[in-house]
């Protein structure tokens, strides 16, 4: 932890250029950052040490489930429906504001100094302070595609392909949560006021009215700037719950029916899962007739379609089941969608 030297080759990682189509345009390859093994052994041991440095002095902010043991996405889903639930049911109707949060290129962004004051200011080892800064100086990338190689210096941004770089965006978004929870306007629930839910980058903050939405908004946007993180408007939606006012938008963002947060679309209104089980029902009719083309000259077709539907297609169907409720009848429907492509064989 202490030595002074580290090898240079620490410092160097590879990007890779992996396409999204079969053919791509230059904004449709992903970079994909490798970096040498041993590096990534070391960052693990840091990564460690901070992670039982933040659980033994109680830093962690339960409002963020992103990079945290035993976090998960369907925790933030379920805490909104009971928002939406408690919204609907309260004597005055209670007003809900909810701002889907998109940064643009947030592990890019990252302003390193001001990741090393967040480090600082959560009393992390001075030792593992020097060895990230040491590790982060000078670093620098390259990249090869086809038969061209290029160096390009790093300055900016969390490392990529860094065991702990997950670690180091948790603790900028700690220090995000914080401000809001110092200067918010959060929206009471019981005895608990929420400002903002985070998974990662994905963050959505609510309140109790516009102006306090507003209010919240603009804490993030100046905090999560002084970090480096800059709003994607065009990709932040935002939905209101017992609106009175035919709010349009807030702060150039728009207001909508629903927005999609976590892989699950929300809904405006109480019942607020509808929209993503019709987009359910919808998939299973298409991939019912997907099975029948893709199995229709297998041998055994009873074998190979039961199979391909139960092992492909209903992962890709119930993703997220466990926070949608359907009705009966809704199930019944599904059931016979199921039950309809082995009729065919």
């Amino acid at each position: 932890m202490t030595s002074k030297n580290k090898p240079k080759e620490w410092k160097e990682s590879r990007t890779k250029l992996i396409p999204k189509k079969k053919k791509p345009t230059v904004k449709d390859f992903r970079p994909i950052s490798l970096t040498n093994i041993s590096y990534k052994l070391f960052m693990s041991i840091i990564k460690d040490e901070i992670e039982n440095h933040l659980k033994i002095n109680h830093l962690i902010k339960e409002n963020q489930m992103g990079f945290t043991k035993g976090g998960r996405k369907e925790d933030n889903i379920f805490i909104l429906q009971y928002l939406v639930e408690k919204a609907f049911t309260s004597k005055e109707k209670k007003t809900l504001v909810l701002i889907t949060v998109d940064y643009s290129k947030a592990y890019d962004s990252i302003d390193r100094e001001k990741m090393i004051e967040a480090l600082i200011e959560y009393k992390i080892h001075p030792h593992i302070i020097d060895n990230i800064i040491k590790l982060y100086s000078g670093d620098y990338t390259k990249i090869r595609f086809g038969e061209q190689e290029k160096r390009i210096d790093i300055t900016s941004g969390i490392k990529q392909g860094c065991t702990l770089s997950t670690t180091l965006f948790k603790i900028v978004t700690y220090m995000i949560i914080k401000e809001l929870e110092k200067r918010g306007r959060g929206y009471q629930i019981d005895d608990i006021t929420l400002e903002s839910l985070f998974f990662a980058d994905d963050s959505i903050l609510m309140a109790d009215s516009v102006e306090n939405a507003k209010h919240n908004l603009n804490i993030l946007i100046e905090v999560s700037k002084k970090y480096g993180l800059n709003l994607n408007r065009e990709k932040c939606k935002i939905i209101i719950y017992n609106d009175t006012e035919n709010t349009k938008e807030i702060e150039g963002i728009k207001v909508e029916e629903n927005v999609k947060y976590l892989g699950v679309t929300i809904d405006n209104k109480k019942d607020l899962f509808k929209t993503q089980r019709e987009m359910i029902k919808k998939n299973a009719e298409k991939y019912a007739n997907m099975t029948h083309g893709i199995i229709c000259k297998s041998v055994n077709r009873i074998l190979i379609g039961k199979t391909y539907w139960k092992c492909v297609i209903l992962p890709s169907l119930l993703q997220n089941i466990g926070i949608i409720k359907f009705n009966q009848k809704e199930i019944s429907n599904l059931q016979t969608i199921e039950n309809g492509y082995t009729e065919k064989y």
